[in-house]
């Protein structure tokens, strides 16, 4: 940040609002990352729902699998 006031004190006071504002909008964006990062949900595997039987049994089946899809869990 202090490289960056450094660099504007040249530039009109319009031209330095315009930075400012620039500057504020992508702290603002960091921070927010940041706390999206801390509250991610943590990756425990995948599932495929929706699949349709086909034959005698029909319906829609939902599986889960594990993080390596190696295996069904419940």
């Amino acid at each position: 940040m202090a490289q960056l006031e450094s660099e504007i004190e040249h530039l009109s006071q319009a031209e330095s609002d315009s930075v400012g504002l620039i500057s504020a909008r992508l702290t603002k964006e960091r921070y927010h990352l940041l706390e999206l990062a801390k509250t991610k949900p943590e990756f425990i595997g995948w599932k495929l729902s929706g699949v349709a039987v086909e034959g005698d049994r029909s319906g829609i089946l939902s599986f889960n699998f594990d993080k390596g899809i190696t295996k069904i869990v419940p």
